[in-house]
């Protein structure tokens, strides 16, 4: 999986920097030269051979922008980073590289930093970063091991798959892509706490709002309902904490409503993750 996104990016890259026509024709014969050459000599694909390379990357905080990506430097540990939309890329530094970074306005640089891993064997380190709704599920998926042990992860991808169903034949587009309209910054919770099994609620009469913390997670669903509806929430949330009935006298997990965001009526569901 990490593999494929990975070369998908390079493919762009390589569009970017080439054209769509030459830059797919520049990407192909590589990458079929580089399965040549791994099973050759290691009788494994060369996306096996990439992942060898794959771990997480810490990026500096001194930035370079370049011409399709960002280079970040760090001179004490004597590394540079190149991040190409979520690819991201480490390789040592050199004494002449920060001067030739900077004065390079056609993305040879960045070519350089690309070919690092277009090699057999690869070179460097590669990663992939994490948007905010892959934070939000790790999440949503660490609620549910915490929660039910060792029918945690049953009960998440059971979740997760039959939203991503839903998803499609409601709005024909992935799960991932409609909660991206409902993540949002530094979402403050208001009112009223109260402790649940693994996190707190906050209850908020005034402005018709029941907010959810767990972990790094946060999440309010904010209701266009009467208030005697939504009195009727609050006891649901006092009784019962996490765990709440259903209409069919099931127990839901609250936390469920994250799944729910993109379809659910009367309300508006907005989502923060910390990083």
């Amino acid at each position: 999986m990490y593999s494929k996104t990975i070369l998908k990016r390079v493919k762009e890259f390589h569009e970017d920097l080439l054209g769509k026509k030459d830059g797919k024709l520049s990407f192909y014969y590589t990458y079929h030269s580089l399965q040549y050459e791994s099973y050759l000599k290691s009788g494994r694909p060369f996306e096996q051979v990439l992942l060898t390379i794959f771990s997480p990357i810490e990026i500096p905080k001194n930035e370079i922008k370049a011409k399709f990506g960002n280079f970040y430097i760090d001179e004490k540990n004597s590394r540079k980073v190149y991040v190409y939309k979520d690819l991201v890329i480490e390789d040592k530094l050199a004494a002449e590289d920060i001067n030739e970074i900077k004065g390079d306005t056609e993305g040879y640089t960045e070519f350089l930093m690309i070919s690092k891993i277009l090699s057999y064997p690869p070179s460097g380190k590669i990663y992939l970063l994490k948007s905010d709704v892959d934070k939000v599920l790790e999440q949503v998926k660490d609620y549910f091991v915490k929660m039910h042990g060792d029918d945690g992860k049953r009960i998440y991808y059971s979740l997760y798959h039959y939203a991503e169903a839903e998803s499609i034949k409601e709005k024909e587009k992935g799960l991932k892509e409609l909660l991206k309209k409902n993540i949002v910054k530094n979402l403050q919770l208001r009112g009223v706490q109260v402790p649940g099994k693994l996190g707190v609620f906050y209850i908020d009469e005034e402005h018709k709002e029941i907010g959810y913390e767990f972990n790094k997670l946060k999440f309010v669903v904010q209701y266009e309902i009467e208030m005697e509806d939504f009195k009727k929430m609050e006891n649901y949330i006092n009784n019962h904490r996490e765990l709440i009935p259903n209409a069919q006298g099931d127990t839901e997990d609250w936390i469920i409503n994250i799944f729910k965001a993109p379809f659910i009526n009367n309300a508006k569901v907005l989502i923060s993750v910390d990083n």
